[in-house]
């Protein structure tokens, strides 16, 4: 997940977005300070004048701080678009991971299958040849160690692109990939934290609230193209003839006729963008908590079926050894034998599938919840940019707006060995 963070294009591309935001703050500044003007004009008699000014803004009804504002709110949602493009690259690498996972411990038992079923063939093979056994049963036998193999193919295939997904968001060598252990923290325990603070660090939402006091930003300096300027100048003659306005300093106060409609005009459309802008971020809250909901309704199914799974894996092998006994003695055919190690193998392959959601699950809703500690192994550093808070960017919501009482509530959920997994898939 690190190693996604730190070199995957999408999040880099955002850091540099960010930055050219701060410029673009910076770039805004400059309108608190003084500038120059030069105008050059040539009369009927062809003499030429050149007039420079020294121009120091007073006031323009806010427009200058206006403009400051809305570049900082861009700031700010840059800010929260590269936690956002970390959530969607955290999302694409915990399916990649547990699906790479889930397809290499897939081969391993289709390897285990196919070893019994030659064991199998074996000893039909031998019954056969002692005339106890008719030649069908031997090509029934063979005919299922194929139909094995052939899957062992697709899940080998499975893991090779799942493996080219994950080394082409880290942009490095995979290595070796294991389960994590059965104690990891992220099977411990769900995240508890309050959903408002999952709120005030989700990316989505932070992204909505900038954006909209952006559009407030824009609206006031849109009201304040109604409003005059008030400048300082300094004006001096530096060539040609000089008119009759002696050099000196003036205090001026410019307008344009054409500001008064057009601005009125801006000024309404700012005010509804800025109600759309509202209704943006409500749909983003609504959006990070119904995520939350199905995350943790995901993570239940999940610990559900795990464990049934793990049950009928025990369930199954007793009673492939039954059919292996009865069949010894007369009692089962030879079909339901090899009838009986395909539904074991089956039950022992969705217990690896079962596996795999649990694990996804959990890292889904710690992903969701900003819980990003728990994902990442216990001896790495923490990562070292959490998101950013958007308290501040809050306190200009809509105060009648009530506030989100839902809490994510801790839960505890005990992690079950995956009955399959070889004794090399260590964490």
């Amino acid at each position: 997940m690190q190693a996604a963070w730190l070199r995957e294009p999408r999040i880099l591309e955002a850091i540099n977005l960010a930055s050219a935001a701060g410029y673009d703050v910076n770039a805004a500044q400059v309108g608190y300070f003084p500038f120059a003007s030069m105008t050059s004009s040539q009369g009927e008699e062809g003499g030429v004048n050149t007039t420079l000014r020294l121009v120091q803004p007073l006031w323009n009804g806010g427009r200058t701080s206006a403009e400051v504002a809305a570049a900082r709110s861009g700031e700010m949602a840059a800010l929260a678009e590269i936690d956002q493009a970390k959530l969607d690259v955290g999302r694409e690498v915990i399916e990649a991971f547990f699906d790479l996972v889930a397809a290499e411990t897939q081969v391993e038992q289709w390897d285990k299958h196919i070893r019994a079923l030659e064991a199998l063939v074996d000893v039909i093979s031998r019954r056969a040849e002692e005339g106890v056994a008719p030649e069908a049963d031997v090509q029934t036998a063979v005919s299922r160690v194929r139909q094995a193999e052939a899957q062992r193919e697709l899940s080998k295939a499975a893991a090779a692109q799942r493996g080219a997904e994950i080394e082409q968001l880290i942009h490095q060598p995979l290595g070796v990939v294991n389960w994590p252990a059965p104690g990891a923290v992220l099977a411990g325990r769900m995240p508890d934290r309050a959903i408002d603070q999952v709120l005030d660090e989700h990316p989505s939402v932070r992204s909505a609230l900038a954006l909209q006091q952006q559009q407030r930003a824009e609206t006031k300096r849109e009201r304040a193209a109604l409003m005059p300027e008030l400048q300082l100048q300094y004006r001096v003659d530096v060539e040609g003839v000089r008119n009759n306005q002696a050099d000196g300093f003036l205090l001026a106060l410019e307008y344009e006729t054409g500001n008064g409609l057009r601005g009125h005009q801006n000024a309404q459309a700012g005010r509804e963008r800025g109600k759309a802008a509202h209704q943006r971020v409500e749909s983003a809250r609504r959006q990070v908590i119904t995520d939350i909901k199905v995350a943790r309704t995901k993570v239940l199914s999940a610990v559900a079926q795990r464990r049934a799974q793990a049950a009928a894996v025990a369930a199954t092998d007793i009673l492939l050894d039954s059919f292996l006994r009865q069949f010894e003695v007369g009692r089962k055919s030879w079909v339901e034998v090899l009838n009986a190690s395909r539904e074991a193998n089956e039950t022992v392959q969705q217990a690896i599938l079962a596996e795999r959601d649990f694990w996804k699950a959990n890292a889904r809703l710690a992903l969701d919840s900003m819980a990003w500690n728990l994902l990442v192994a216990v001896d790495a550093p923490q990562r070292e940019q959490q998101p950013l808070t958007s308290a501040e960017m809050r306190q200009d919501d809509d105060p009648s707006e009530p506030a989100e009482a839902a809490t994510v509530e801790k839960e505890n959920v005990a992690p079950v060995a995956l009955p399959i997994s070889s004794d090399d898939r260590t964490h």
